[in-house]
């Protein structure tokens, strides 16, 4: 026991128990021998942990030690390897320096990829401008293709439908407007004329009869003799004012004047 063999000193105990049970020194012992066992398993536990690490720890270490890294080789770049040298026999030398290139886009070339992005940008705008132009202009063809130039109104309601559905088109207008005779005007239209109807007629007038060499002292005629007369020209603005003036002033060469100071007189002018 003194030799700390408690194993080998608890079986020689118990072969003394088993020729001499009432030993009363040999179960003294036993009680002894069974209470150093369990105070020596925490430290055989500490031990053995101690000893699991400290081999854990080796075997990590040698790992790292032996790994050595592959690095791809590329036929234009050097490759730096380490070597373990003892300091004495270490080189003296300083390290490589390594070669940095300045890579720098030209200014110059950068400004004239911008131009050609900016011009190849705004050519290409263009061509859709000019492509949605030509389509909206074969609309408007095929529109004023379906649209027939219909017969000369008998009513007043028939000349405001008739009137309505050319209204965006000029040039149908005036063919319209053109077959209507003028001294029937003022049977078509008696008191019912307003005053969007009677501006669209002295502007038709105006730009396609005159531009077209076409007669207006008769429509101009008719128009005088309408009911209300003189209030239609009081509505008008400062610019369709100067639009009577000029068409009074195109027929006074190829009016009597008579005739002349009778139309004058009737839109007030």
């Amino acid at each position: 026991m003194a030799l700390e063999m408690y194993d080998e000193a608890k079986k020689d105990l118990d072969s003394v128990l088993k020729l001499e049970p009432n030993n009363k020194k040999a179960k003294i012992d036993i009680e002894i021998i069974n209470s150093k066992i369990k105070d020596a398993i925490p430290k055989n536990n500490i031990l053995l942990k101690n000893n699991s690490l400290n081999n854990l720890m080796s075997n990590v270490e040698g790992s790292i030690k032996s790994v050595i890294p592959h690095w791809p080789s590329r036929p234009s770049c050097k490759q730096i390897t380490s070597k373990q040298k003892p300091p004495h026999l270490r080189s003296k030398k300083p390290f490589c320096t390594l070669k940095i290139k300045d890579i720098q886009e030209d200014q110059e070339e950068i400004n004239n990829m911008h131009l050609l992005q900016t011009t190849l940008k705004e050519v290409c705008e263009k061509k859709q401008e000019v492509i949605s132009s030509v389509k909206k202009d074969l609309m408007q063809t095929e529109k004023k293709q379906d649209l027939v130039v219909p017969p000369p109104p008998q009513t007043y309601v028939q000349l405001k439908q008739d009137w309505a559905y050319l209204q965006k088109d000029s040039k149908l207008l005036f063919q319209y407007f053109r077959q209507i005779p003028g001294r029937r005007l003022p049977f078509i239209v008696r008191n019912s004329m307003d005053h969007d109807l009677f501006v669209d007629m002295i502007r038709i007038l105006k730009l396609e009869f005159i531009q077209n060499g076409c007669e207006v002292t008769d429509h101009l005629i008719g128009i005088s003799e309408l009911p209300r007369i003189q209030m239609l020209v009081m509505f008008c603005s400062y610019d369709e004012i100067l639009c009577i003036k000029e068409l009074l002033h195109h027929v006074s060469q190829s009016t009597p004047e008579s005739v002349f100071k009778r139309l004058k007189s009737s839109f007030g002018i």
